[in-house]
This record gives C-alpha cells, structure tokens and sequence, in this order.
C-alpha cells in the first residue's frame, strides 16, 4: 500500500497526452489489426441497468426524506455517459469480473452526478429540466454524493475486497473529478459561456480534462480491479483517453472541418492501443470508439 501512495505523491500531476505534438497519419501509416463492431446500446443498456441497481442499493429512500430524496432525485435524473461501459469493458478485457468492474462504474455515476449538480448551480450554466427542491438543498445534496461515491470504492465489498487495488481507484477518481480534471473543464465551461474565454482555444483544453481525464480514469480504473499489469492499465488509460477526447469534441463541435480529422487521428491511435489484447474481448470495447454518445441516454 506504501507503494502505491509512493507512486501518486511523488507524481502529483501526471502531464496529459501532448495532442498538439502528435505526428498527422501519413499514407504509410501501417493498418492496425483490430477491427470494430457496430455500436450496442443493448449491451450498454444492460450495464447501466447493473449500476441503477448497485446505486439504488446503495441510495435507498429513507428517513430522513429531506435528505435522502433529493440524493435519489439528483443521482438518477443525470444524464447517462459511456463511462460505465467503458470501465465495465476495461475490467473484464484483462480479466476482471463484471460485478468488480461495475461497482467502480457505479462510484464514478455518482461522482459525474454530483459534477453535474454542480455545474448547473444558479449563475452558473442554464440546466435543462431543472430539479424541483430548492437550489440550497441542489448545492448540499451534491456535496453529500461524492463520499458517498468513495464509501462505495473502501467498503469491504466493493472493488473485489483488495484493499490496494481500492486504494489506487480511490487516487485515480479524485484526480480525474478535482481540479486537475473535470472541475478545471467545468471552470473553462462557465468561463466560455460568459464569453471570458475564446471558444476555439478553450475547446481542447475543456476535451482534455473533462471528457478525456475522466474516460482515461474510467478504463484505468476497470484495468486496475480487473488485476491488470502496469502496461497494460497504462495502455487502457491512454485507450480511455482517446476515446473521450472523441466524444469531448463530437460533442462540442460535431463532425466538421478539422475536428473530423482530430477525429480520425484520435480513433486510430485509440484503436492502436487494443492492439495485443484478446481478440474477442477486444470487439467489445473498441465498439465504443465510434459510438453515438446521444444513444446511451435512453
């Protein structure tokens, strides 16, 4: 355990991939031997229903209601990311059960449900279909999801029982959601939206330490659980990486003009990173790289 702590505090801030310093593909740029699949929201559908049921479990409605309610209401009214599968197929790629790859995803709901409260507070960015407990309760309430997010990393069943491997996930997930990740892009977002911050500039910033830290902790964190070897948790965090990167931009910008060649640059590279995993397992998650993130909501 000494070591893993060693590991994170004597690299406090791990630089995030050099976009801008990438090589273009050329056209003798070798094939890469790993194919996709057409996208299955079936089987995204049926991992998200696994994390609504671990979540539920661990968000009863309860006395007090005042309290409990508003976390219910604010956890399942987020809207649905990839994430999940990403970790869930990360795990199980090296080897790792699904039930282990699915509690990592359900903490990490819960801590992209809470980002999401947050960045919507009043002031801040219009939220669509805006929850109907007052704002105060909306700000405390999310406050209370995020520890309820690491209690499920540290309880004694979560993470596959290994205390170390809960350990690591714990460090992976606080510094893709604090202020070296998702709260920095959410800081950018507010900045843009009221005109602060040049929108074309901003942009790759906001992809990198939005989408792009908390895919990469996602298909890290499954890696982990999953008793993945270094090399290979590496491979998959730079996988997850790319692949949030891609939606980040599809997202922001759609498929147009240059995006749609960072696009294509990005996919290759991510796909590169599956290469020497097992074929079959590989057909799952790669599926991701050209999924339509509008189609994981229902």
């Amino acid at each position: 355990m000494a070591a893993i702590l060693n590991h994170f505090t004597s690299n406090p801030i791990r630089p995030l991939l050099p976009l801008n310093k990438l090589k273009p593909l050329s056209s003798s740029t070798k094939t890469i031997q790993v194919t996709t699949t057409d996208s299955n929201p079936t089987n995204w559908s049926t991992i998200n229903a696994d994390v609504d049921a671990r979540l539920k479990q661990a968000l009863p409605i309860r006395d007090p209601i005042d309290v409990h309610q508003p976390m219910h209401d604010l956890v399942f009214s987020a809207p649905k990311t990839l994430v999940p599968a990403l970790c869930t197929a990360a795990c199980e790629l090296v080897g790792g059960e699904h039930k282990d790859g699915v509690d990592v995803a359900s903490a990490l709901n819960l801590m992209l449900a809470a980002s999401y409260t947050h960045q919507y507070l009043p002031n801040l960015l219009q939220r669509p279909n805006p929850p109907s407990f007052p704002h105060n309760i909306e700000l405390l309430t999310g406050d209370g999801i995020y520890p309820l997010g690491f209690e499920l990393l540290a309880s004694p069943d979560g993470v596959g029982g290994d205390a170390e491997r809960a350990l690591r996930v714990i460090l992976e997930v606080a510094r893709a959601m604090g202020g070296q990740g998702l709260v920095e892009a959410q800081y950018m977002k507010v900045k843009r939206a009221k005109g602060e911050l040049d929108v074309d500039c901003a942009l790759m910033r906001m992809c990198e330490r939005g989408e792009g830290s908390v895919y990469s902790c996602a298909a890290a964190c499954g890696a982990i659980v999953g008793g993945a070897c270094e090399e290979d948790v590496e491979k998959l965090r730079r996988y997850g990486f790319y692949v949030g990167m891609i939606h980040g931009l599809l997202d922001g910008v759609g498929r147009e003009g240059d995006v749609e060649e960072e696009v294509k640059r990005l996919r290759f590279l991510a796909l590169k990173e599956l290469e020497g995993f097992d074929a079959e397992k590989v057909r799952a998650i790669s599926s991701l790289v050209d999924a339509d993130t509008t189609r994981c909501v229902q």
